[in-house]
């Protein structure tokens, strides 16, 4: 025999032709055999779907969880990249504010008559620096006891020493441009007057020149008054020996030295202590 014919006959032997007969049997045993297959099917079908658990929330997130991991994992990625590049991500700034400084306001300058008052009022107070400050320099005095600026501290302490008092009756320009000319009327009251039951009464007038809001000349003019009367006439009587360092004529104009200014302070103290009876 030779090789072929025996490798067929090996196969023939391995798989033998079935009988026609048993063909019909093998049928009807694999149908019944399925058959038993069907209610086991129906079964497991029906005790997998018991068994089935529902879905949680938990589960129902997870699809947008992992995509919003995915996104955080782009960002980083994309950042890295960049710094890897040596790119560096581009903020916007916010505009800056631009802040204006607002106008300084300006005082408005005093006007002539205004400057009048004001030198009265430094006299009122007895306050010189104040006084001086309103005046130009050179500026010229014309007043009696003050002939010049420098003589303006020596007269205010003549006032403090008696306690005098000047207040603005009426301050008017007389003139219209530069230099103004300003007309001030006083009222004045003194320690002897208060100490005699006297009111405030007319004492007089300032005038000034004024330019540029400074004052280039002072000149005065004041009422005699029957109160400086009887205080000199009770100096002669009570303290004549002193009636030359208190006046300069022994009358009517006086001393503003420093050593007259302590007598005129000192005997004033006393004609109004002796006028109370204290």
């Amino acid at each position: 025999m030779s090789v072929e014919d025996r490798v067929i006959a090996l196969i023939e032997e391995g798989n033998p032709i079935p009988d026609p007969n048993d063909l019909d049997r093998d049928r009807l045993d694999a149908a019944a055999y399925l058959a038993t297959l069907e209610p086991r099917s129906s079964e497991v079908t029906q005790l997998d779907t018991e068994q089935r658990e529902p879905t949680s929330p938990k589960r129902s997130m997870m699809p947008w969880l992992i995509a919003a991991a995915l996104a955080a994992v782009v960002g980083v990625a994309i950042i890295v990249s960049n710094q890897n590049s040596g790119e560096v991500p581009v903020v916007d700034e916010p505009t800056p504010t631009t802040v204006v400084d607002a106008a300084p306001t300006t005082a408005a300058e005093p006007t002539p008559v205004e400057i009048g008052e004001s030198y009265i009022n430094a006299a009122d107070e007895w306050d010189s620096e104040a006084a001086l400050a309103l005046l130009a320099p050179g500026a010229v005095m014309t007043s009696g006891l003050a002939e010049s600026p420098t003589d303006i501290p020596a007269l205010f302490d003549f006032y403090r020493a008696n306690d005098w008092r000047w207040m603005v009756s009426e301050c008017q320009q007389t003139n219209v441009g530069e230099p103004a000319e300003v007309n001030c009327t006083l009222t004045h009251q003194n320690a002897w007057m208060r100490a005699l039951g006297v009111d405030p009464r007319p004492g007089g007038s300032y005038q000034f020149v004024i330019t540029d809001g400074k004052i280039e000349e002072v000149s005065s003019e004041f009422i005699e008054f029957p109160e400086w009367d009887t205080f000199t006439r009770w100096v002669r009587t009570n303290h004549n020996t002193d009636l030359f360092v208190l006046l300069a004529d022994g009358c009517c104009v006086p001393n503003v030295t420093p050593e007259a200014i302590v007598l005129w302070e000192l005997y004033t103290n006393e004609f109004v202590a002796e006028l109370d009876g204290s």
